[in-house]
């Protein structure tokens, strides 16, 4: 009803999903291998646009609605509606997700998922493509020392850089998606409608670089072409001419720069593939999801007021950044190739007995 309440319910919904995201994704890698984590994790993160989606369908008939009273303010109407969602699909969430492959048997699920050889297959393959994966149990907390190992494991700054410089080079367009769309002079019902084909879009092409990912065995190059995908459209609208505003020309501009494939899927089952423990897995999902949100808040400061209605300059800033997320993603490929040539001349410098203790270690 007021500021105040305002940002102390926004307050309390970024306190209660911080660990939503990562958690999810940690959990995701004790059923699934390093190579088959980029397409599940893709068809994870495309509830996001696809909630904007369904969001914008609610709408439509939601803010409709006028009964007088409390509930006279058809905002309610939609809070409320998606909030039954989120709550329903909460505690369904509670009995469908069990906590590995191995303790998938509880009394509402008394046959579990897999017979007990299959159990064995699922441990096995995991821990044959990461054996990592069995130094410590999903129950067991992480150590403030093991904490701190994690915080300093500089390997992983790499992705953690292109993550920052990937979700800022949108980030301003997204935020000032609906007010663009009045400004052209798109009513609110319209203008919530409008947001559906970019975000389609974006289910499409996140999942493609998701599939692929996986054929082609490779990260970094796959990330570069979002950034690529996100440049052929600034540089348009950075030179979009003002004098005479073709509306349906910048829609379209907007929805194909928008429709770009996130990189929140391969970015952090890349961090989960260069994680050398459990320990070091969990922070890292965490940690990149922190520059994401470090991302949001610096790309809320990119467009201002004198810079408006075009923002000239702040359009030249998101091509800077993506042209900086390519070198990241360029510098992470030879940096990652020169470690695991150093490591691997460690470990053939071992001798078998070295290599067997480094193992138990």
């Amino acid at each position: 009803t007021n500021r105040a309440g305002f940002l102390a319910t926004r307050g309390l919904l970024g306190a209660l999903q911080g660990g939503f995201i990562c958690d999810v994704c940690l959990w995701m890698s004790y059923f699934f291998t390093s190579k088959e984590l980029p397409f599940r994790l893709s068809l994870f993160y495309i509830a996001n646009p696809m909630t904007s989606v369904w969001s914008s369908l609610l709408s439509f008939g939601l803010l409709k609605i006028k009964t007088g009273g409390i509930m006279d303010q058809s905002f309610r109407w939609l809070f409320l509606v998606e909030g039954i969602f989120t709550l329903l699909i909460g505690i369904i969430s509670f009995f469908k997700m069990p906590a590995s492959a191995v303790q998938t048997k509880a009394w509402y699920r008394k046959k579990g998922w897999y017979t007990d050889r299959e159990e064995k297959i699922c441990v096995n393959r995991i821990l044959r493509d990461d054996p990592n994966k069995g130094d410590m149990h999903n129950r067991q907390p992480v150590t403030i020392k093991e904490l701190w190992k994690s915080l300093t494991d500089f390997d992983l700054l790499p992705i953690y850089i292109i993550r920052l410089l990937g979700d800022i080079a949108t980030t301003p367009v997204s935020n000032y998606m609906t007010l663009t769309l009045r400004k052209l002079g798109f009513s609110t019902y319209k203008t919530n409608a409008l947001t559906i084909p970019y975000n389609v879009l974006s289910v499409i092409t996140m999942l493609t670089i998701g599939y692929f990912s996986e054929i082609v065995k490779d990260r970094s190059f796959i990330i570069m072409t979002s950034s690529v995908w996100i440049l052929s459209c600034l540089f348009p609208l950075r030179y979009w001419s003002g004098s005479q505003i073709n509306v349906w020309g910048t829609y379209a501009l907007l929805t194909v720069l928008l429709g770009h494939a996130p990189i929140w899927a391969l970015s952090i089952s890349w961090c989960s593939a260069n994680s050398n423990s459990v320990r070091s897995r969990a922070v890292s999902a965490a940690l990149v999801n922190m520059f994401s949100q470090a991302a949001n808040i610096i790309a809320a400061n990119i467009y201002r007021a004198d810079d408006q209605p075009l923002y000239h300059r702040g359009n030249v800033t998101l091509i800077g950044c993506a042209f900086g997320a390519i070198g990241a993603c360029i510098f992470a490929k030879l940096y990652y190739k020169y470690r695991n040539k150093q490591k691997a001349r460690k470990w053939n410098a071992m001798t078998p007995e070295e290599q067997e203790r480094y193992r138990i270690e």
